[in-house]
């Protein structure tokens, strides 16, 4: 069948385009978009060029997105547990890192997760990324009342800040140079929210019981953070790198890390098992499940996390907005509807 789909020819430049989708196999399920969510970090770095898309066995072209909420259109075998009109959220086509950027795609169906009812696609788009910081900060173990601090709040970021509330973190502390980051930041649950350049943010870190956080996340998507990621750590603190950047950093492994006795951990959640829920160590799909069912629960409010809503047809104006760093960008959402209505 005929679908569309956004296409990367060449770094810095993306594309709608018309491709074919074949029908479902024994085992897939064939899905029909709502709406995908851009990851801004990760999806910068490769739209740009920071990062290689050789490391997910790529190249350009390419057809980004991994982050799909919407309904399944048809199931592969007569006895699958998903039927026609399902509401449900996936990765990429085929199950992989990219392609969910599309108005449909077949996804295994180990590998889609059904929506509770109560709970908006618009909403529920939040969870794909939502694992990401919640399965980096169950990595550091967060007791009752630890302080945890934030940096860097895109859509990530400001997902771990709710995470880090979630886990009972006392304060939470987020971190950024955008003002308008800050403010959602604060409205989502962090108790404190500075530019990292302000001398104030240091002072309060840095009066904290153990002289820093006792957690922090790292989410900025860019190398050089992780210095003061380590700086602002308290003493026997936990440090997780959650970005995704192939940039080499310099740290001082000395003063910042072994004096300290820190933590550094990496946070990629794709490291994670597969089948058992280890303490710690939950499997992609479990994160996203346990973040579908505190969205029906109403224990968190994902709309703000989202501040641009663009149809699918017009996502080169996307991309454009992320590589241009615009000021009032917090997360995107690429809408299907209008073309699936066709």
């Amino acid at each position: 069948m005929q679908a569309h789909s956004v296409l990367w020819p060449e770094a810095n430049r993306a594309e709608y385009i018309e491709i074919d989708i074949e029908e479902p196999g024994p085992g897939e399920l064939l899905l029909e978009a709502e709406v995908t969510l851009i990851s801004i970090g990760t999806e910068r770095n490769f739209f740009v060029g920071r990062n290689d898309l050789a490391v997910w066995g790529a190249a350009f072209p390419f057809r980004p997105g991994y982050a799909f909420a919407g309904r399944v259109l048809r199931a592969g075998s007569a006895d699958s547990d998903f039927r026609p009109g399902d509401r449900v959220i996936a990765g990429g086509h085929k199950g992989t890192p990219s392609g969910g950027h599309a108005s449909h795609i077949l996804s295994p169906e180990h590998a889609v997760i059904r929506v509770p009812d109560g709970v908006d696609l618009q909403d529920a788009i939040v969870a794909s990324l939502g694992a990401v910081p919640l399965g980096a900060l169950q990595r550091a173990q967060p007791d009752l009342g630890d302080a945890i601090a934030v940096m860097g709040l895109g859509g990530i970021g400001l997902l771990g800040v709710i995470a880090a509330r979630l886990s009972g973190g006392a304060p939470v502390i987020a971190l950024d140079t955008n003002p308008v980051r800050r403010e959602v930041a604060l409205r989502v649950g962090a108790d404190l929210a500075f530019d990292p350049a302000d001398p104030a943010a240091l002072e309060a870190l840095h009066a904290l019981p153990r002289g820093g956080a006792d957690i922090v996340l790292e989410c900025t998507a860019l190398a050089k953070p992780l210095d003061l990621a380590l700086a602002i750590a308290g003493h026997r603190g936990r440090v997780v790198q959650v970005s995704s950047v192939q940039e080499r950093s310099d740290l001082d492994l000395h003063d910042s890390l072994h004096l300290k006795g820190l933590t550094l951990i990496g946070g990629f959640t794709g490291a994670g098992v597969r089948v058992d829920k280890t303490p710690g160590n939950w499997p992609h799909d479990a994160l996203d499940g346990a973040l579908l069912e505190l969205l029906r629960l109403g224990r968190f409010d994902a709309r703000p996390l989202i501040s641009h809503r663009i149809p699918a047809p017009e996502a080169a104006t996307a991309y454009r907005l992320i590589a241009d760093g615009s000021p009032d960008l917090v997360g995107i959402v690429l809408d299907w509807t209008g073309v699936n209505q066709h």
